[in-house]
């Protein structure tokens, strides 16, 4: 059964592959090309490897254009990459 973050007991290892995930997505609007794709829980860390994995595919161009849901994390991300 799947649950939702609030209704997971984190105390418990059975509920440790529960809760809530995201797919954190770069791509690239002109073409609808997916250039990256990162899913799991929000965290930075997950930030943090869909921005170096969209540099490392785009051979270290610069992001035109990028949206969030503002999550500082993004910007931390962009910076240290």
């Amino acid at each position: 059964m799947e649950k939702k973050d609030k209704h997971c007991n984190r105390s418990d290892p059975a509920d440790n592959e529960q809760g809530d995930y995201r797919d954190y997505v770069a791509l690239d609007p002109e073409h609808r090309l997916f250039v990256s794709l990162v899913t799991g829980r929000h965290s930075g860390e997950h930030v943090q490897l869909l921005v170096e994995d969209f540099h490392r595919r785009a051979e270290g161009r610069r992001i035109k254009l990028m949206t969030s849901d503002e999550n500082s994390t993004y910007a931390q991300a962009i910076v240290k990459t």
